[in-house]
């Protein structure tokens, strides 16, 4: 079945061959696994997640119409969520701070939690002032793009404008540009 295009391969697909659905992982399983690896860094994370495109894939294909190519709409699957997953990840481990993690304040250069709880000690009412913002900087990431999230993403994982662009396969300034945009929408969602 290999000499079949993925054309071909998504009717089939799409009339219920379980036979060409299995030809549809075994070609591209490895592929997603790459593009969920890239996103998530974490292999058993990435594992997941390629699974996970195929099971939406199953799903959604009877509503695939060819407009691009499979490749691309697999891509496209594979990288929200990556996206997501790593927003979960994120959501579930900023519950648990390490005092020695670095974090990246604006532009500046990275900081511990050890520095910034040095600098002063927030009193209960500017407690409930943080608490308030973050939940707004949470609703605030649902307004943004996926491209959006994923640079926010990236960047408070720690890496480098230069490191985003060479991943993202864009320029520096792009990087810059778009992560000043995702961050003024923010700004604007903490402001309310």
């Amino acid at each position: 079945m290999r000499t079949i295009s993925d054309f071909d391969l998504v009717h089939l697909v799409q009339s219920g061959s379980k036979e060409a659905f299995d030809e549809l992982v075994r070609r591209y399983h490895r592929k997603m696994l790459r593009v969920a690896i890239i996103t998530l860094r974490r292999p058993e994370d990435a594992e997941e997640v390629a699974n996970d495109v195929f099971v939406r894939v199953w799903k959604y294909i009877p509503k695939f119409r060819c407009e691009c190519k499979l490749s691309t709409w697999l891509y496209m699957i594979c990288r929200r969520l990556s996206i997501n997953r790593m927003l979960k990840c994120m959501n579930r481990e900023r519950n648990v701070l390490h005092i020695d993690d670095q974090i990246f304040i604006d532009d500046n250069e990275p900081t511990s939690w050890k520095d910034v709880l040095r600098s002063k000690e927030p009193n209960p009412s500017e407690c409930a002032v943080l608490e308030e913002e973050e939940t707004n900087v949470i609703d605030g990431l649902d307004l943004l793009s996926d491209k959006q999230k994923e640079i926010i993403v990236m960047r408070q994982k720690g890496m480098s404008y230069k490191e985003i662009s060479q991943e993202r396969g864009v320029l520096i300034g792009t990087v810059k540009s778009q992560l000043s945009r995702a961050r003024d929408v923010l700004r604007g969602k903490v402001k309310r």
